[in-house]
């Protein structure tokens, strides 16, 4: 289900230059992602859901995509409720993992955001779904959009091109972060090491030694640990990480991933998200206080530190062009700046 365009609201006399502060019809504003020309920002909507436990659950309802020229909303798309949603990475797909169960079985689902209608194959046409082994932990698009990873006991590679599934990582993954040039995905767990996996194509003319393999298709390979024990993680364009841990953030380097570089501090709330700019020279982080810091990831230096008094803050992004960056409250609430602002 979806709705149609929706005028946003832009108060005038919003304190800091190049700042607006965009109200939607989204919930908590739990996810973002930028459209590959920065023109276009699509927010994840998430609410307390009732599934028959003893309390409400947090999940995703609807997807918002907003036109940042002039904060108008394109459309809401309603999908739902589900424990897991990732968006693709050029705005235009949302893939989730519904609590209703499809047949008795666990399901990733895909709606297309621009139609606001769920994605269809076959003749006649059925909705496309994915049965996964296991209910999933966590799901992530890859850079490429036409892979998504699924941590469901091991990882599962769904190749949305030719919609078939393959199930050939045993790491018991509850965390998925992919690298944003594609060459990595790293696979976060509460208790284990977080296992780093290159991603590499064979090429056209290789022949495979074993049947299960295309020529052509993403292999993963096992690229060893990361001294560090997390879930929340990022991913740097430049060649770093960051992830979430009780005493801070921790950040190194995947090419000397023997050790961590260093440890920012801990806020008095924890860390909600965190995402390094496109060039990987800042990494943001957003907490439940309501402050959003820029970090230096080289230095460890506080770099500078925002507060809008909208709430706790639940979600941060930067643009493609890494000249703009957003942030996600509750009840809708958005704040677009300018970096250099």
């Amino acid at each position: 289900m979806s709705r149609g365009p929706r005028r946003g609201t832009m108060p005038s006399g919003v304190p800091g230059a190049g700042m607006r502060v965009i109200e939607t019809t989204a919930r908590r504003v739990a996810r973002l992602r930028f459209s590959p020309d920065g023109g276009v920002l699509t927010v994840l909507s998430s609410q307390p859901v009732d599934i028959g436990a003893r309390n409400p659950v947090p999940g995703f309802t609807a997807a918002v995509r907003i036109d940042l020229a002039t904060g108008a909303e394109l459309r809401q798309t309603l999908f739902g409720p589900s424990q897991l949603a990732d968006v693709s990475p050029r705005g235009t797909y949302v893939a989730h993992v519904p609590f209703q169960r499809v047949g008795g079985e666990v399901v990733v689902a895909l709606m297309n955001l621009v139609s606001g209608s769920v994605v269809v194959a076959g003749t006649p046409p059925e909705p496309v779904r994915f049965p996964m082994p296991r209910p999933p932990l966590d799901l992530a698009y890859l850079p490429d959009g036409q892979t998504l990873a699924v941590a469901a006991g091991g990882i599962t590679q769904i190749n949305l091109t030719n919609r078939t599934r393959r199930d050939q990582i045993r790491y018991p993954a509850e965390g998925l972060c992919p690298s944003p040039d594609g060459h990595y995905v790293v696979a976060g767990h509460n208790y284990l090491r977080a296992r780093v996996w290159e991603l590499w194509r064979p090429p056209a003319h290789a022949r495979s030694r074993r049947t299960a393999d295309v020529p052509g298709e993403t292999h993963w390979r096992d690229a060893g640990d990361l001294p560090v024990s997390a879930t929340r993680m990022a991913a740097s364009a430049d060649g770093r990480f960051a992830a979430v841990r009780a005493d801070g953030i921790h950040v190194g380097r995947f090419d000397a991933r023997e050790k961590v570089e260093r440890v920012l501090p801990a806020g008095e709330s924890p860390c909600a998200a965190l995402a390094f700019s496109p060039d990987g020279r800042v990494l943001a982080t957003a907490d439940g206080d309501g402050r959003v810091a820029f970090w230096d990831p080289a230095t460890g230096e506080l770099v500078r530190a925002f507060e809008w008094g909208i709430g706790p803050v639940w979600s941060v992004a930067f643009a493609p062009d890494g000249l703009t960056c957003a942030a996600g409250g509750d009840d809708g609430r958005l704040i677009v700046w300018d970096v250099d602002g």
